[in-house]
């Protein structure tokens, strides 16, 4: 049997905060911005974070605020979006010092915030791809959808899957004292 752990979901989102509410009643829901938790220091085992971090102001403030709060040895684990520079449909909603070139600035940054053991994977194609490839199949066989619905999914969903210039899997421990 597992040890039971508590869990604090966090988000900037009243609306997204009510949803885990109702799917998961034993986790504490707050509304805070994980660019700047009003968490005590060394205060979590833990962070998970899905595919959130390139919206944050910024990814850097977030991960430093990641280093801060977690214990020493705790582990952030993470999955995060790259996007090219270009401000394309998908890059609207990012700040422009989250833009990162590759996962060799991301481990950089990493390093700069304090974490060790970092492992970054790529996933593009499994994820991000996986994703456009099934939105893809439900857009076309969905019964409401016309010809006309059908092809401009087809188009927005094509650009959507070259839109990710890298989807990553990360994980970092904060070091030990």
């Amino acid at each position: 049997m597992r040890p039971r752990a508590g869990v604090l979901a966090i988000n900037f989102s009243f609306a997204q905060l009510e949803i885990c509410r109702k799917v998961c009643p034993e986790a504490q829901a707050v509304q805070m911005d994980a660019a700047r938790l009003g968490l005590a220091s060394s205060s979590l085992d833990a962070i998970i974070s899905v595919e959130a971090a390139l919206h944050f102001h910024t990814r850097l403030d977030f991960l430093n605020e990641c280093a801060r709060t977690l214990k020493p040895g705790g582990v952030l684990s993470l999955s995060d979006i790259l996007l090219p520079r270009t401000r394309g449909p998908l890059s609207r909603t990012v700040p422009e010092e989250n833009f990162l070139n590759d996962g060799n600035e991301y481990r950089a940054i990493l390093r700069n915030a304090g974490f060790k053991d970092i492992k970054i994977e790529s996933a593009t194609d499994q994820c991000w791809g996986g994703f456009c490839r099934g939105l893809q199949k439900w857009s076309q066989t969905n019964p409401e959808f016309g010809d006309t619905d059908r092809e401009y999914w087809r188009e927005n969903i094509a650009q959507l899957h070259q839109g990710a210039t890298n989807y990553l899997l990360i994980s970092a421990v904060k070091p030990a004292v």
